[in-house]
C-alpha cells in the first residue's frame, strides 16, 4: 500500500504558529479515529496512520493540538486530515 495525506483542513501550522504567538506545543490527541485504519501519536507533534489490511480508498480523522502561547494562555486548534491509500 501507498498512504497519500491529501486535504489537512482547520489549523494550519504555519500560520498557527504565528497568529497564535505559540511558545510550546503540549501534544497532538485523536479525536476522530480513522475508520478504516489506525491512527497514533508519537511525542509532542508527531502521527502516523496504517490502512486496515486489505484496505484501499480514502480514509480520514482529527487530531487536536494543545499549546500554550508567548503569554501563558492555553489554546486547542483542530486538524481534519484525510488520506489517500492506494
Amino acid at each position: 500500500h501507498s498512504v497519500r495525506i491529501g486535504a489537512v483542513s482547520g489549523g494550519n501550522w504555519g500560520n498557527l504558529n504565528s497568529s497564535a504567538n505559540i511558545s510550546s506545543v503540549q501534544g497532538f490527541r485523536v479525536v476522530r479515529r480513522a475508520r478504516n485504519g489506525a491512527v497514533g501519536v508519537s511525542g509532542r507533534t508527531n502521527y502516523a496512520y496504517k490502512p486496515a489490511a486489505n484496505f484501499v480508498g480514502r480514509d480520514d480523522f482529527a487530531l487536536e493540538l494543545s499549546f500554550t502561547n508567548v503569554n501563558g494562555r492555553a489554546g486547542k486548534t483542530l486538524f481534519e486530515i484525510s488520506v489517500t491509500v492506494r
